[in-house]
């Protein structure tokens, strides 16, 4: 008998099969418990070594051993005559149909009911999305990606390492106007300055074939560069150089193109006539100017309001000292940008000095990518989305390695749903861009929220805690993955980490009462809206929080003394819509109104319902038919709403989005009066903790008409034994919330 006959007589290939079989259901449902209770990733990972192992021992004693009517013996004390081992094999078989049976069940339940699953449908639209834009973020075949690691500093004095920072980061910006080459950004390659990781780990981790590492020499008017590229694959060099000239901008400048050009010729890289002339330019012929320029740079980086002003005063002292440097200008827009973005400045304040600042670049150098991607911030906080998609997708022509336009432009589609899906297209190009930068993916794990997929959000989240456990808005997803897992109370406790780290804004201070008060915790939302009112007394959020928290407790008739005047002074798309929100909930049909008017481009009463206008408030379309509903003269405008936000969600938005009953279509079905649809939505959005608006069910006056309905009456108290559990829970903690 050869070996397979008495693999097989042993039953040791029977035993290998169901042993396999049984491993990857073990593997699916642990997945699905594992990544339910949010374990880390190295938990699936020894199981999945633990199940490996158990295969080699469970042959191996198939091999040596056999069953008997005795009990277990070793193989060589069986008597072949008395042997069962036919016998036990057909209870193999037996066992093995059953498990390939239950594997099947398994396999059909995933395919339609699985929770966690995209839909079909979702996947071939994210596809098509995809295709459309791959003409315009191709990536470059893998052997052309590089990450520049920080240069070093090899000088006798400390304070020249920021002159080797500035050589780096200004390699990387000629670099980055290579098309056919993928260049990580450097706040991705910052993280490995005095590693110890080997070179094939670095690569693998930025996901390049190729390394250049080098140090920088700085001796009074001298000035030496090393550099050199490495394969990652094989640890060898593909090329080297030493570089000694005299320190002027001009060498210096010559010197970062001779290496991308280099770099372009080892790598076999094609560089059009247009990109050589670029990589050849220099950005400015004052060294002066660009110390300040890498100064604004670095200080810009960290997002921090003090920061980004003192960034502000160092790039206008580089374009003060050389008028005619286009990046210094651009740093100038982009720092005033983020000042808007980041502090209690007012919107708008800074349009002014951010257009004046990219004309100024843009007549020096009209293709400067990183222009036109300013130019693209600018217009889309003016409201022109459309030229400003236009200005982005120039800018990534001109720069594709420069992962901010993808960042941006990803920012600008994601809301509206009918392009979040060719919005995560750009999104995750920008993180493979800069796959260390918490901004970007920040911005990714709220594409993945928009579009529902939960999986990818746990990822990410535990990524970009694991890397930046100091980024405030890395617990502030991990807070809203709670939230959705349906863990409330965890939920406050990941924010309060998120205003530890960010005690200094408003904003999450606003944000952290709300948390409580969506869970029913008002005693701790009114203390902390007290904190916010005492550090911020002018700020609009203390006013617009104070009315959440009213609402939030069943008290929608009294926003209005607040929400009218807020309304006048801060007409800022957020004070409207939360607005125009809380005077529906209070039946203030004209304030509600006036409100939602301020939110949009065109007046809400005449203007056209287009499927763009619909997807993009998809989860609010319905609160505006409702206004429109009880306004005189604009009753057909509000039916005309409705059924058409009725049709985009029933047609279009589960192709979109997973999870479509997180876009309130239960609102709509109730102002419609198709009742059981719209408690079959509220029952989803139970199933799944989508409850972060289900306050606001007994107070919206669409629902009055079946706010008595059995099955309402069951859900809303099923929400509140829910709350009132996680509340309990939150209140055994020792702090109180209001302190941080």
């Amino acid at each position: 008998m050869g070996v397979f006959g008495e693999l097989s007589r042993r039953n040791v290939i029977r035993v290998a099969i169901a042993y396999a079989i049984v491993a990857w259901l073990v593997v699916q449902v642990a997945d699905i418990v594992l990544d339910a209770i949010g374990a880390p990733a190295w938990v699936m990972q020894t199981i999945i070594l633990l199940l490996a192992l158990g295969f080699v021992v469970a042959v191996i004693f198939a091999w040596a051993y056999e069953v008997t009517p005795a009990g277990v013996k070793r193989e060589s004390e069986v008597d072949r005559s008395q042997s069962i081992t036919h016998m036990t094999g057909r209870k193999l078989d037996r066992v093995i149909t059953g498990l390939l049976v239950l594997s099947l069940a398994y396999f059909i339940w995933e395919s339609r009911f699985a929770e966690q699953a995209p839909p079909a449908e979702e996947q071939d639209t994210v596809a098509a999305a995809a295709e459309e834009v791959t003409e315009e973020i191709t990536t470059p075949a893998d052997d052309l990606s590089i990450a520049v690691l920080p240069f070093d500093n090899r000088s006798a004095l400390a304070e020249d390492a920021f002159f080797a920072e500035g050589m780096h980061d200004d390699l990387l910006t000629t670099l980055a106007k290579i098309g056919s080459m993928k260049v990580i950004s450097r706040t991705s390659v910052m993280e490995y300055q005095e590693t110890t990781k080997k070179i094939p780990q670095i690569a693998a981790e930025l996901g390049v074939a190729n390394i250049l590492e080098g140090g920088v020499q700085r001796a009074g008017s001298q000035v030496r560069i090393n550099v050199q590229l490495i394969d990652a694959e094989t640890d060898e060099h593909l090329w080297a150089e030493i570089y000694d000239r005299e320190l002027t901008a001009e060498n210096l400048f010559a010197i970062q193109s001779e290496i991308s050009q280099a770099i372009a010729d080892a790598l076999h890289a094609t560089l059009s006539p247009e990109e050589i002339e670029r990589i050849n330019m220099a950005p400015t012929d004052n060294l002066e100017a660009f110390d300040h320029y890498l100064r604004g740079r670095n200080l810009m980086a960290s997002r921090a309001v003090d920061e980004l002003e003192l960034a502000t005063a160092e790039f206008l002292e580089a374009v003060s000292l050389d008028p005619r440097f286009a990046l210094a200008w651009i740093g100038v827009a982009d720092s005033h940008s983020l000042l808007e973005a980041y502090s209690d400045i007012e919107h708008g304040a800074y349009f002014e000095i951010r257009d004046d600042a990219i004309n100024r670049a843009l007549e020096i150098d009209p293709r400067l990518g990183e222009a036109h991607t300013s130019l693209g911030s600018l217009l889309n906080d003016k409201g022109d989305e459309e030229a400003a998609e236009d200005a982005f997708k120039l800018a990534i022509r001109l720069s594709p390695n420069y992962a901010t336009s993808y960042h941006w432009l990803s920012f600008m589609l994601r809301d509206d749903l009918n392009r979040t899906a060719e919005a995560l297209t750009y999104a995750q190009r920008a993180a493979e861009l800069d796959p260390n930068s918490a901004v970007i993916l920040t911005n990714l794990w709220g594409t993945y929220d928009i579009l529902g997929d939960i999986r990818s959000m746990s990822r990410l989240t535990e990524q970009a805690l694991e890397m930046h456990p100091d980024f405030s808005q890395a617990h502030t997803s991990w807070a809203d993955l709670l939230f959705l897992r349906g863990d409330y109370a965890g939920s406050v406790e990941a924010d309060r980490k998120r205003v530890e780290l960010d005690a200094g804004s408003a904003a999450s201070l606003y944000s952290f009462a709300r948390r409580h008060a969506s869970i029913g915790a008002f005693d701790e939302a009114n203390q902390i809206m007290q904190t916010l009112g005492e550090r911020f007394p002018e700020h609009p959020l203390g006013q617009l929080g104070e009315s959440f928290v009213l609402r939030a407790a069943g008290d929608a008739p009294n926003v209005r003394p607040i929400i009218a005047p807020l309304l006048e002074s801060n007409p800022g798309s957020l004070v409207a819509v939360e607005s125009g929100f809380a005077a529906l909930l209070a039946r203030d049909y004209d304030l509600a109104l006036e409100a939602f008017n301020l939110v949009l481009l065109d007046d809400l009463v005449t203007m056209e319902y287009t499927p763009a206008f619909i997807g993009s408030w998809a989860g609010m379309t319905c609160s505006f038919a409702k206004v429109l509903l009880e306004t005189p003269g604009s009753e057909a405008r509000g039916r005309e709403l409705l059924a058409k936000t009725i049709a985009f969600q029933q047609d279009d938005l589960p192709n979109l989005v997973q999870y479509p009953e997180r876009y309130n279509a239960d609102t709509c079905f109730a102002l419609n009066g198709d009742v059981d649809k719209a408690l079959d939505v509220m029952q989803l959005q139970l199933d799944h903790h989508f409850v972060e608006t289900w306050r606001w069910k007994r107070q919206n006056p669409v629902f009055d008409h079946i706010r008595e309905h059995p099955r309402f009456v069951a859900l809303q108290s099923e929400f509140d034994a829910r709350t009132a559990e996680q509340v309990t829970r939150l209140r055994q903690k020792s702090r109180p919330a209001f302190e941080f």
